[in-house]
């Protein structure tokens, strides 16, 4: 198996709560880059989320986070778990 890296703009199905949207960073251990976004883009949908658009999976290595700890730690919890999603969300700033 591979490990693929992509990223996700998500928004939550249902309305009325305070976060507006994420972006969803992934790390997916699997067979090929078109099997590690299925396989992401159906975890983040059976959790709530609309994928409002979705990043190429690139094939990555360890040394290429080695610059960001946050980032290498969803590698590193890939590696373990078999998947790893980080997300950094945004609040939404509408009529309240």
């Amino acid at each position: 198996m591979s490990m693929f890296y992509l990223v996700f703009e998500v928004r939550p199905t249902e309305q009325g709560g305070v976060l507006g949207g994420a972006y969803m960073h992934c790390w997916v251990n699997r067979e090929s880059a078109e099997i590690a976004y299925f396989h992401a883009a159906s975890r983040l949908r059976d959790a709530g989320w609309v994928i409002d658009s979705g990043s190429e999976p690139a094939l990555v290595w360890r040394e290429d986070f080695l610059h960001d700890e946050v980032a290498l730690e969803g590698f590193d919890m890939a590696v373990r778990e078999g998947e790893a999603l980080q997300m950094h969300g945004w609040v939404f700033e509408g009529d309240a």
